[in-house]
């Protein structure tokens, strides 16, 4: 649940199969809205994961493989 300014929560819905899409509310968050693509990543990843938890260093693995640990943190402190 999201809880907005005014106290009141929200149900936050995530949709993998037939494409990605996210709402909160009656709202639907547009593939637009999303300033970063890793960020809609981050969402599916813990949205599949167990417990919708995910340890750092393996989110960090998943979303830049090719890069050095160092590196991986500091775009998952910047960008994730």
């Amino acid at each position: 649940m999201y809880r907005p300014p005014n106290g009141v929560p929200e149900p936050v819905r995530i949709r993998l199969l037939g494409g990605f899409s996210l709402s909160v509310g009656s709202r639907t968050i547009e593939a637009s809205a999303w300033r970063l693509r890793k960020a809609a990543n981050l969402i599916k990843l813990l949205a599949l994961s167990s417990g919708h938890r995910m340890h750092r260093e393996q989110v960090m693995e998943v979303l830049w493989p090719d890069l050095s640990p160092s590196a991986q943190s500091s775009d998952l402190l910047w960008n994730g």
